[in-house]
């Protein structure tokens, strides 16, 4: 049995001891990050902002030149055969490269000491080199002297070795100006190279220094001449409204001028241009999806721009400013943020929507209604003419007698006058119209027990000519009538007493002579009163109920009124129109 002392003060549990890592591993696996030929656009950023950083050091932030060359033997192709990338910024000596290129995970670029630069961690454009391309070579000028090196990944040794030997020299004497050159020679690529250059230009990683620098991409395919385009960004424009959000306290800058979240909305989708750019005050960390924050719609519809100094050297940024390190306290901090001002701006730009949408309803339905009005005060509908037609002649018993010729039958015209054969029949006053047989003044209508006469003119005979393009006003038929559309057998004795299937096509009510109301009523003098009021109640119905469901179509879903409300509307109103007309009195007949 152990004892309690022996568990307790064992030496190894009071001195420190080392543990022992595969530093060679360890290594390997991190520069494997960067192997593939996806790496190659984010490789190529890392050296732009590595010549833009000695710019900057040089104070230098803009209009500075930086050149990249894309080579292939193939014509139409992706292989790389050779990628070049330099500057003419402070270039390096031997002990530069020594000292700052030669290290790993480990920064000299400056920005420790406060300086406005990019590179963080001093491995991204190297760890890209060494995994991809067989040769690998860096040249730099500095005062007048010229040094050359190679390096290599040595995976069986796993570990990074260089050399100034065989291609290299070291301090040669020159006259050209201070800069770098990187040459990478020969690996795969899986893009179209022109593919290739247009996704680099749009590289959130590189967007600081398009910006400000002149970067430009020389593509060298077969024995085709050389194809130079300069990179260019330019945030989207011609936007519709903006938000201008105040930072809270936890985010706010020092700089005044940078403490706001600034969001844009376009008219148009803006597809892969809808982010937020989030920088850390000296270059883009992340292009944030604003679909992240809020997947509406309309979240397609904005861009934004945002600037926050305290991503400076921060935990919350990726390596490689590969976005926002999920979990991290700031990271949340302005994930919130972000997404309470972007579901606000989408709330409102819905709500501004809805709104131009009600009023373009709104619009459209008056206007049909408009129409609606004027179809009607045009007798498209004008059933105050006709029941008053049809009432007199109900009078008379002559509810059946209501043909009107048409314009263009052969017939004979009618004129005042004391000689000639004599007509018994109906003058109406003219509608203006210069008709063949009214002059525009008055037309005559032969009927045997007329009041009053007219003489047949043999000049003024009706001549065919092609019927003019004029709307009727309401018909009102019995379906006894000749010139029913139906025959008089066809609704019997439990069909409605009226019948509107012919209204939207003809023009056309036809009262159902076989109803036992309307037969009723119809037969004598004494019910007469009776017969005029539902004949001119049941035509109004139909005529209200038409009304309504035109005017309910025309009204959009969701905002249609009740319908029967709008029924009785439409119909007490014709109601009260109609009793009100002087032309017409329902009790004129009445027998007590």
């Amino acid at each position: 049995m152990r004892k309690k002392s022996q568990s307790l003060f064992d030496d190894d549990l009071h001195f420190e001891s080392e543990v022992r890592v595969n530093w060679g591993k360890l290594l390997e696996d991190n520069l494997k990050k960067w192997q593939g030929g996806s790496q190659h656009i984010r490789g190529i950023g890392e050296y732009i902002t590595n010549a833009d950083d000695s710019y900057r050091r040089l104070k230098k932030f803009s209009d500075q030149e930086i050149f990249v060359e894309i080579y292939s033997e193939r014509k139409k192709g992706r292989k790389i055969d050779k990628l070049v990338i330099r500057d003419k910024a402070e270039g390096m000596s031997k002990t530069d490269l020594e000292n700052k290129f030669f290290v790993y995970f480990e920064s000299h670029s400056g920005r420790v000491q406060g300086q406005n630069v990019t590179g963080q961690f001093g491995t991204g454009g190297k760890a890209y080199a060494i995994m991809n391309f067989k040769e690998c070579y860096i040249t730099s000028v500095k005062n007048g002297k010229k040094n050359k090196a190679w390096f290599k990944w040595d995976g069986k040794q796993k570990k990074i070795v260089k050399s100034y030997t065989e291609k290299g020299f070291v301090n040669e004497m020159t006259d050209e100006p201070n800069g770098t050159i990187i040459e990478l020679f020969d690996t795969q690529n899986k893009i179209n190279l022109v593919e290739f250059v247009f996704k680099l230009n749009q590289l959130p990683r590189i967007r600081h220094v398009v910006k400000s620098q002149k970067v430009l991409v020389t593509l060298h395919q077969g024995k085709l001449g050389p194809q130079t385009l300069q990179l260019e960004y330019e945030a989207p424009k011609k936007f519709a409204k903006e938000w201008v959000f105040p930072l809270p306290d936890k985010l706010k800058n020092k700089n005044q001028k940078e403490n706001e979240f600034r969001l844009l909305y376009f008219e148009k989708p803006l597809e892969s241009e809808s982010y937020i750019d989030l920088s850390d005050g000296i270059s883009t960390v992340a292009d944030l999806d604003i679909a992240k924050y809020d997947d509406r719609p309309y979240s397609k519809y904005l861009y934004g721009e945002l600037t926050l100094i305290k991503l400076q050297n921060s935990a919350a940024v990726k390596e490689n400013r590969k976005g926002l390190e999920e979990g991290n306290d700031l990271t949340i901090e302005i994930e919130e943020f972000i997404k309470n001002k972007v579901n606000s701006a989408i709330n409102e730009i819905q709500d501004m929507h809805r709104q131009k949408e009600r009023e373009k309803n709104i619009e459209t339905t008056n206007e049909k209604i408009r129409e609606l009005n004027k179809f009607l005060k045009k007798c498209d509908l004008n059933f105050n003419v006709e029941i008053s037609n049809i009432l007199k002649k109900s009078k008379e018993g002559k509810l059946s007698e209501t043909n009107i010729p048409e314009m263009g039958e052969k017939g004979e015209g009618f004129d005042h006058g004391v000689e000639g054969e004599t007509v018994n029949g109906e003058w109406n006053a003219g509608d203006g119209d210069s008709g063949a047989n009214t002059g525009g003044e008055s037309k005559f209508r032969p009927e045997d027990k007329g009041k009053e006469s007219a003489v047949k003119d043999a000049n003024k005979t009706l001549s065919p000519h092609k019927p003019q393009n004029r709307k009727r006003g309401l018909i009102v038929l019995m379906t006894d009538d000749p010139h029913s559309p139906v025959s008089p057998d066809e609704y019997g004795v439990f069909e409605d007493p009226v019948i509107d299937r012919f209204l939207k096509s003809d023009g056309i009510i036809l009262i159902n002579a076989n109803n036992p109301i309307i037969a009723k009523t119809r037969v004598s003098k004494l019910y007469q009163y009776i017969f005029n009021e539902r004949v001119a109640n049941y035509v109004l119905l139909v005529v209200a109920q038409y009304m309504a469901t035109t005017e309910l179509e025309m009204h959009p879903d969701g905002d249609k009124p009740d319908p029967m409300i709008l029924f009785k509307q439409k119909y007490f109103k014709l109601q009260s129109d109609l009793r009100q007309d002087k032309d017409i009195d329902f009790y004129e007949d009445r027998i007590d």
